[in-house]
């Protein structure tokens, strides 16, 4: 609600990137038309952020992807230097839940 009132009603325009890693923040990941970049802190959940997790693993590599995955270790709370995450307790890194 808050942006639609503060940046989308005073300004004209949507987010240009938004960010998000859980259910709450899918919406506001795509509910946009102005958004070019939906960044996903990867945390391979299922749900709403799950589906949209998914899209962006089917739009890798692809240069005007709308939605881009962000790994983490789950361990350290570190970003990763690719798409893939690193859950707790475990070794190999994953793209998807």
């Amino acid at each position: 609600m808050g942006i639609r009132q503060q940046l989308q009603a005073k300004k004209g325009y949507g987010p240009i990137l938004v960010a998000g890693d859980s259910d709450g923040d899918a919406w506001m990941l795509r509910d946009f038309a102005d958004t070019s970049v939906g960044l996903i802190v990867n945390r391979m959940k299922k749900g709403e952020i799950g589906a949209d997790s998914k899209l962006a693993a089917e739009q890798l590599g692809q240069p005007q992807a709308r939605f881009i995955l962000q790994g983490r270790d789950e361990s350290t709370g570190l970003m990763l230097p690719d798409e893939k995450s690193l859950k707790y307790g475990k070794s190999e890194r994953k793209l998807l839940a």
